[in-house]
């Protein structure tokens, strides 16, 4: 049986049995620049996906992903969106 977070928050959370974290970021930020994010993953993420956002957006890999911090570039300026990272 997979189980998954039951909301989003603004903070880290574990998800389910994938090894994944859930984050709420409030602003993404400019359009195609890189959000730095700390994940607390320990080790260097294989994915990421939206989740939920308040407008069209979707997540690309940006310049930096380590075992701390995976930069990631958002489509859309300004939006609240809850992602995956795996």
């Amino acid at each position: 049986m997979v189980r998954g977070a039951l909301e989003a928050q603004t903070f880290l959370q574990p998800d389910g049995d994938f090894d994944a974290r859930i984050i709420r970021i409030k602003d993404c930020g400019s359009a195609d620049t890189d959000y730095s994010l700390s994940h607390g993953l320990g080790r260097i993420p294989v994915g990421c996906q939206v989740i939920l956002a308040s407008a069209s957006c979707n997540v690309y890999k940006g310049t930096r992903w380590t075992a701390q911090v995976a930069d990631l570039k958002f489509t859309a300026a300004n939006a609240d969106v809850t992602i995956r990272i795996w």
